[in-house]
């Protein structure tokens, strides 16, 4: 039978994040390829920061005094598993 993209688990797919700016907006999109149902990160994203569940979208306001690097694995996850790809976050 022919392999559908849903046979597989996700790849994680990200470039290494842009850097944020303490005190500002930041987004950053989990890509994956495979058609993931959920993303995750494990880790510690800097402060201010959180994932949707669900798009994979991380998004907020950089805390104040959150500057530095952050290292952190992205997740996704589908019925055949999971992809995961360690990225850092660099704050200013």
């Amino acid at each position: 039978a022919p392999v559908t993209l849903s046979s597989s688990a996700p790849i994680v797919t990200n470039e290494t994040p842009s850097e944020g700016i303490a005190g500002k907006a930041y987004t950053y999109q989990i890509a994956a390829t495979n058609s993931p149902a959920s993303y995750s990160v494990k880790g510690k994203l800097p402060k201010g920061l959180k994932v949707d569940q669900t798009t994979g979208l991380i998004s907020g306001t950089l805390a104040e005094g959150s500057a530095g690097s952050y290292t952190v694995t992205l997740k996704a996850y589908n019925g055949r598993g999971a992809g995961m790809a360690d990225v850092t976050f660099t704050v200013k």
